[in-house]
């Protein structure tokens, strides 16, 4: 009876070992496998000044597509877009928050190290080769420095249940997936505008301009330039409202007293408020150079053949050249005294383009001073005429002969009224600079570009005749 009890006891510690070795295999010793001892520390450690180049990679499901965003930065000229011909970066905050998203990375936790778990938890690496439609596809960051060696790597998967700040994330490559916190997924966007500001007016509020001409015309080259003149407006606008400063009209004679449809041109200036590009084409590098210097388009081959592509025009029989523009022209001056010009190009139809969805026109950029918002102060020994000054007989009278000055009072006054009139000076002076101080910067900043728009914005800042006139009561 022992000896029968003695090999049934044998038997079960046999199983059991069975069962612990089969355990084992299947799911091994944490703390041997190394992953406890990731817990509470950081996934990565890197200095963020060596970060040289972003990349980022999602996959559609839709279309099983790839869409990837590639940034690189330089000490000279910062951080920029290569497939875009190296455009500036804009957003520094998302940079910031990007490049740094995964310094900052603790685990908190181990999800698994099955592989058969990465599209449940939403960490598959998107790669080439992945099936059609592939479920469970993460989000890619990869930081590289100088030597385009890999510093940092992660596939950002699914948000933990009932945990929105905490994420799923596993390095490429390696089994172990990890719980840590990454509060904002939207910072990895491959959206071009999530890293440029597509305002690039940017002049302030819609309450700023001072002064507005819409130079309404349309133009072609056939071999010579065509041009089809429709009207030249003029307009101020002082205290909210609208005035006219010049109108004409080149299709037929102008009204006498025309009135123009204050509620377009309110559309109008709220355009110009809200004006966003919807792509960016590089000019040549000595186009660029000109502009940045306030040259305008030089008369040479290369780059009168390269700006009709886009519908500009150089007309030489000008004196300098001016810049003629397929769908006309527009400026409008701060009250700062900044003027803004925007050249109107060729138009590109829907379906023509990176973007099918749209009819698009190529835009240009140009700033510069408009000096008669400075006006010089009067001199000291000017008086301004008044409304009768001009009749004869009305001299201003003399002082009474009891108000005499004694001549060290008249020098006194004289040599406050200069002071005060070298003070206005200065003042004009120090408007004037800031004002080509912020032309020279936004014509560097966009120079270097052609811009597209949605043609619809276009419509709304270059309003036809009949709609921008106020119907006839």
């Amino acid at each position: 009876m022992n000896q029968s009890r003695n090999i049934v006891t044998g038997l079960f510690f046999l199983a059991a070992a069975v069962l612990s070795a089969g355990a084992f295999l299947v799911h091994p010793n944490t703390e041997k496998s190394g992953m406890e001892d990731q817990v509470n520390k950081t996934l990565f450690e890197f200095d963020t000044a060596d970060i040289r180049s972003l990349f980022i990679v999602k996959y559609d499901e839709t279309s099983s597509a790839f869409k990837k965003l590639i940034l690189e930065n330089s000490l000279t000229y910062g951080w920029r877009f290569p497939s875009k011909f190296n455009y500036p970066v804009d957003s520094d905050d998302r940079l910031r928050a990007t490049a740094t998203s995964l310094t900052g990375l603790i685990v908190i936790g181990i999800a698994s190290e099955d592989p058969n778990d990465e599209q449940t938890y939403g960490v598959v690496e998107p790669a080439e080769g992945l099936k059609a439609g592939q479920k469970g596809v993460g989000i890619k960051v990869t930081l590289m420095n100088r030597e385009k060696k890999e510093i940092a790597s992660a596939i950002i998967g699914k948000a933990v249940k009932d945990q929105p700040t905490q994420r799923f994330i596993r390095k490429p490559g390696q089994r172990f997936i990890y719980v840590c916190e990454f509060d904002d997924p939207s910072v990895l966007s491959t959206d071009f505008f999530s890293w440029i500001e597509p305002k690039i007016l940017n002049f302030g509020t819609q309450w700023e301009i001072a002064k507005l001409q819409i130079d309404h015309y349309f133009a072609n080259l056939n071999p010579t330039i065509q041009t089809s003149k429709n009207y030249l407006l003029d307009l101020e606008l002082t205290n909210n409202q609208w005035r006219e400063t010049g109108f004409v009209d080149h299709s037929e004679p102008a009204e006498k007293n025309p009135v123009f449809n204050v509620s377009q041109l309110d559309q109008l200036r709220q355009a110009l408020g809200n004006f966003e590009i919807t792509d960016v084409i590089k000019k040549s590098p000595g186009l660029t150079k000109s502009l940045e210097d306030g040259k305008g388009v030089p008369n040479t081959f290369q780059i009168v053949n390269q700006i009709k592509n886009y519908g500009f025009f150089l007309n030489d029989k000008t004196s300098p050249p001016e810049l003629v523009a397929a769908g006309g022209k527009l400026q409008f001056t701060t009250a700062a005294g900044v003027r803004y010009e925007l050249f109107f190009g060729g138009l590109i139809p829907a379906g023509q383009s990176v973007d099918s969805r749209i009819d698009q026109r190529y835009v240009m950029v140009a700033a510069s001073v408009d000096e008669l918002m400075f006006p010089f102060p009067s001199k000291p020994d000017e008086v301004a005429p008044g409304p009768s000054d001009e009749k004869p007989g009305n001299e201003p009278p003399l002082p009474p002969a009891d108000k005499e000055c004694e001549p060290g009072e008249q020098d006194e006054d004289q040599r406050e009224a200069k002071r005060q009139y070298q003070i206005k000076l200065n003042e004009r002076e120090k408007r004037v600079n800031s004002a080509k101080e912020t032309a020279d910067r936004i014509n560097k900043r966009y120079s270097s570009w052609f811009y597209l728009i949605d043609n619809q914005l276009y419509l709304r800042l270059m309003p036809t005749k009949s709609t921008l006139l106020a119907p006839a009561e």
